[in-house]
């Protein structure tokens, strides 16, 4: 036992170690307890987490009351939290009696930063991150190595570093989302000094089935009615030809009106509002190649029959573009997003990857600006 237990143990000569000393390996697991609220606009993920760690220190093994006010232990936090983020912490303590071996662990609940690109909305998905270290503490990897669960797995801790509580199901409360994968890996982050870094990530998916049932098929189906526009005689039927195209002109607007509340507003297109746009936009050109056309005739630059037969002529290009542009924006979009959901997992122990859900232990290296915050 060394006087200064405020100290990593074993890191430092003068902390009791040696020259070649390594740092303290702590290891991770996280248990997701719920998953809420996913909001893409405001860039946050309301969720509750379980995060408990483990490590080694033979100072304090036969301590009988340690002080931990006084005793250095990691000091884990939740670096990519909101302002709203509630966290429990509970002291160390010694997981078994006649060993060194001390447990960690708190329980945070709120909101975690997530911003999204939306330009693919509806078929957007997201990484949603918990980024966890030690920042603040000023430890770097010569003293902290951050780490799943691995060396510590046993009956006295956990086989695994990923997990779910057993009331929490992803695939039934993420209504909205279906995950479709769970990881932890490690990574540094150069910040005038070397800040180990544990990052939980999970893949998600958004269920596009609303949006295409309950906004795109109608806007469709206001776009195919107006192909009949195609059928009315621009002379015998004008009158009726232009009511019919401003009918389905102001129904589209309705529709836009009633749904505005579930469609994202951000400053840049979604695909949605392309979407939107080009059924304005067909309905528009058709009411101005039938206005266009007919004052052509009045004016006697051209006679009925080639009126009859541009007029055919043109709608079906219109017809014809507006169907490309459907299948480049929807059709095709939505197959691709229809296969990766068909990829999903069907229970939540599938969500989890390999082996307790850890695919990679290279550290990769981030390096900051120093006029960046973590």
């Amino acid at each position: 036992v060394v006087d200064d237990l405020l100290l990593p143990p074993l890191t430092k000569p003068e902390a009791g170690g040696t020259e070649d000393c390594v740092p303290v390996r702590v290891e991770f697991r996280v248990t997701f307890l719920h998953i809420g609220v996913v909001n893409t606009v405001n860039g946050y993920v309301n969720m509750k987490v379980f995060v408990h760690y483990y490590w080694r220190d033979p100072r304090v093994k036969d301590l009988k009351d340690p002080n931990w006010k006084k005793i250095w232990y990691p000091k884990p936090t939740i670096s990519n939290s909101a302002d709203k983020l509630n966290v429990v912490e509970n002291p160390p303590a010694l997981v078994r009696a006649d060993d060194d071996l001390l447990r960690g662990e708190f329980i945070a609940e709120g909101e975690i930063l997530n911003p999204i690109d939306l330009r693919n909305f509806p078929f957007d998905y997201d990484d949603v991150q918990l980024n966890i270290d030690t920042f603040q503490f000023a430890q770097d990897v010569n003293e902290l190595s951050m780490h799943p669960m691995e060396l510590y797995a046993s009956d006295d801790t956990f086989y695994s570093s990923l997990g779910f509580a057993n009331w929490f199901d992803p695939r039934t409360v993420m209504t909205e989302w279906v995950m479709m994968n769970l990881e932890m890996m490690r990574k540094e982050l150069e910040y005038d000094m070397t800040v180990p870094q544990i990052q939980v990530q999970f893949y998600i998916l958004r269920h596009a089935s609303y949006y295409i049932t309950k906004i795109v098929t109608l806007l469709l189906g206001a776009s195919v009615l107006s192909y009949s526009a195609a059928f009315m005689d621009i002379f015998d039927d004008y009158t009726d030809r232009m009511n019919f195209i401003a009918t389905m002109f102001l129904a589209t607007s309705a529709l836009l009106y009633v749904v505005a509340s579930d469609l994202p507003k951000v400053p840049y297109l979604t695909i949605l509002d392309r979407v939107t746009m080009t059924t304005f936009l067909f309905i528009f050109m058709l009411g101005i190649e039938s206005f266009t056309l007919r004052i052509i005739s009045l004016i006697g630059e051209m006679n009925q029959d080639d009126v009859s037969r541009w007029d055919k002529m043109i709608v079906g290009m219109l017809c014809g573009s507006f169907t490309l542009a459907i299948l480049l924006l929807v059709i095709i979009p939505w197959s691709v997003h229809r296969k990766k959901m068909a990829r999903a997992p069907r229970t939540k122990q599938d969500i989890i990857l390999g082996d307790g859900g850890v695919i990679d232990t290279v550290i990769e290296t981030v390096v900051l600006n120093s006029d960046q915050q973590l």
